[in-house]
C-alpha cells in the first residue's frame, strides 16, 4: 500500500495528519499550562514572607521563600502554587518574571523561559514521559512546537499569527518522513512524502479536503 493510501484510509496505527492534529492539541494544552504557570509563578511575590519553623536540627519548612538582590528587590521565588504544586520562578533587575521551574496542577513538569512581552520558549514533559518544546512570538502566540507521541515518533508544527497550523512534518508509522502544508483556514492542501520503498509521493486536496491530484 503506498503512503498516500496510508494517508486516506488506514486507521491503525494512525496516519501522520491525525498523529500531527494530536500533537498540536498537546501543545495547545501546555501553552495554557505554561502561561498560567507563570501567572501564578508571579502571584509567589505578591505578600510573600517567610513563614517557617524548624522541625529539627537541620531542617527549615515554609510554604514560600523569596531571594532578594542588594536593592531589596525579589530575584527569585520559591513556593507552592495553585493545585498544590511547587514552582520556582526567576525574576530580572526590573522585577519582571523571566524563568518558570515548576509542576502544572495535573502534575506536569514544565519550564517556561521569555521576556516581558512572551517571546520565549516552554519545555514539558507530559504525565507519560512525552517531552515537548513550544516557542512563542513577541505577542506571546505559539509558532513553533517540537514534540515526541505516544509512540515515540518525533513531529514538529508552525503556525502563523493568528495560530493557524500551517505547516507540520514528522515521520509516519515511524521511519517514513511526510510533510504537509495548510492554508489560512487550517485546512490541508498538500502533503509530500516518502513510502517504505523509498519512492517520492505527493498528494494535494481542494479547500473542501477533497484530493485533486495525486503522484505517482
Amino acid at each position: 500500500m503506498s503512503l498516500i493510501e496510508k494517508i486516506q484510509n488506514e486507521e491503525k496505527p494512525m496516519n501522520i495528519e491525525e498523529r500531527l492534529e494530536a500533537l498540536q492539541k498537546e501543545l495547545n494544552a501546555w501553552k495554557r499550562y505554561t502561561r498560567g504557570l507563570i501567572a501564578t509563578g508571579v502571584l509567589i511575590i505578591v505578600g510573600a514572607l517567610v513563614v517557617g519553623c524548624m522541625l529539627g536540627k537541620d531542617k527549615i519548612s515554609a510554604q514560600r521563600f523569596t531571594l532578594v538582590d542588594a536593592r531589596g528587590k525579589p530575584r527569585a521565588a520559591l513556593g507552592m502554587i495553585s493545585g498544590g504544586q511547587p514552582a520556582l520562578v526567576m525574576f530580572d533587575s526590573q522585577g519582571l518574571s523571566c524563568a518558570t521551574l515548576g509542576i502544572d496542577p495535573e502534575g506536569r513538569t514544565v519550564l517556561v523561559m521569555g521576556d516581558a512581552q512572551g517571546q520565549g520558549a516552554a519545555l514539558s514533559i507530559g504525565l507519560d514521559g512525552t517531552p515537548s518544546l513550544l516557542m512563542f512570538d513577541a505577542q506571546g502566540k505559539t509558532r513553533l512546537g517540537f514534540g515526541v507521541n505516544h509512540d515515540g515518533f518525533p513531529m514538529i508544527g508552525m503556525r502563523d499569527a493568528q495560530g493557524k497550523i500551517r505547516v507540520s512534518l514528522g515521520l509516519d508509522l515511524g521511519v517514513m518522513p511526510l510533510m504537509a502544508m495548510y492554508d489560512a483556514q487550517g485546512q490541508h492542501r498538500v502533503s509530500l512524502g516518502v513510502d517504505s520503498e523509498g519512492a517520492p509521493e505527493l498528494w494535494m486536496s481542494d479547500a473542501q479536503g477533497k484530493t485533486i491530484w495525486s503522484a505517482p
